[in-house]
C-alpha cells in the first residue's frame, strides 16, 4: 500500500512539475508575444552598438599600429570591413548552395520513395476498390472542364 502511494505522489510531483514548465513556457512565450517590437528594436540596437564599438576598436588599433590619420584610418576600416562582408557572404552562399543540394536530393528520394509506395498501394488494390479513385478523379475533372468552359 505504501508503495502504491509513493509511486501515485511521484508522478503527482511529475505532474506538477510538467504544469510548471508549460506555465512557464507559456509565460515567456506571451511576454514575448506581447513584446515583440520592443525586443526585436532592443536586440537590433544592441548588435548596431556591438557593431560600432568593434568598429571604433578597429580604427584606434589601426590608427596606433601603422601611424595613420583618422582619414587614412577609416578608409582602411572601410575596406577591411566591406571584405569581411564580402567573405562573410561568399561562406554562407556556399553553405546555401549545399543545403540546397542536400534538400534537392533528399526531395528526389521521398518523390521516389512515394511513388513506390503509391505503386505499391495501387497494384494491391481489387479492381472493385479501384473504382472510387477512378470516379472521382473523372468526377473533378469534368468539374473542373464544366467550369472552365462553361
Amino acid at each position: 500500500m505504501v508503495e502504491y502511494v509513493s509511486i501515485i505522489l511521484e508522478k503527482f510531483h511529475t505532474i506538477r512539475e510538467g504544469y510548471r514548465k508549460a506555465l512557464a513556457y507559456g509565460m515567456i512565450g506571451t511576454i514575448v508575444y506581447a513584446l515583440h517590437d520592443v525586443l526585436i528594436d532592443w536586440t537590433l540596437h544592441s548588435l548596431h552598438i556591438a557593431f560600432e564599438w568593434f568598429e571604433f576598436g578597429l580604427e584606434e588599433l589601426i590608427e596606433h599600429v601603422f601611424h595613420t590619420t583618422r582619414q587614412q584610418t577609416q578608409a582602411i576600416v572601410f575596406y577591411l570591413l566591406l571584405f569581411l562582408g564580402l567573405f562573410i557572404c561568399y561562406r554562407l552562399a556556399l553553405k546555401l548552395i549545399a543545403v540546397y543540394r542536400h534538400l534537392q536530393a533528399l526531395a528526389k528520394v521521398r518523390c521516389a520513395e512515394f511513388k513506390i509506395h503509391l505503386h505499391c498501394f495501387w497494384s494491391d488494390q481489387a479492381v472493385i476498390e479501384k473504382i472510387p479513385f477512378i470516379l472521382s478523379g473523372s468526377a473533378s475533372v469534368a468539374v473542373m472542364a464544366f467550369f472552365l468552359f462553361s
